[in-house]
């Protein structure tokens, strides 16, 4: 069985650290085209990470039977 609050854990961890490194690495992501593609990319990824972390969060706490439907995407 899958340890949900573990891989919660871990997505929510990997957001925080492309966070972190968009806002380091702000002005050379803003001064060029291909950067500008990097943000885009890091910003999916903080959607993607986000999103499977609410995800494991809801089926550690309610049980595996629960999935995440159209209304957590939207509070993303």
């Amino acid at each position: 069985m899958a340890n949900h609050s573990f891989s919660a854990g871990v997505s929510l961890a990997l957001a925080f650290v492309i966070i972190a490194a968009g806002q380091t690495f702000k002005t050379y992501l803003a001064a060029s085209r291909q950067g500008t593609l990097i943000a885009g990319i890091l910003g999916s990824l903080v959607f993607l990470f986000t999103l499977t972390a609410m995800s494991n969060f809801k089926m550690s706490s309610s049980g595996s039977h629960v999935k995440s439907g159209l209304g957590d995407s939207y509070t993303n």
